[in-house]
């Protein structure tokens, strides 16, 4: 699967979400909080962690752990 799905509402939605920007100390895990909202948005089979990771382009391991152990 390409990253196409994903990324199309990703401006919108990155545009929006800058206002919770401050929440996150790190900017990395700001792109995985984006990633995993995108993923929720589109047409995936599977909404879990993994295809939304590969779907991303984002090692699966790295976004499960910054969404487990963000604050």
């Amino acid at each position: 699967m390409d990253a196409g799905p994903i990324q199309s509402p990703r401006p919108a939605l990155e545009r929006w979400l800058q206002r919770f920007r401050p929440c996150f100390k790190r900017a990395a895990t700001f792109g995985h909080f984006l990633c995993y909202l995108l993923g929720l948005m589109t047409d995936l089979q599977r909404k879990s962690i993994e295809p939304i990771a590969l779907a991303c382009g984002v090692a699966v391991r790295t976004l499960q752990e910054s969404l487990a152990f963000s604050v």
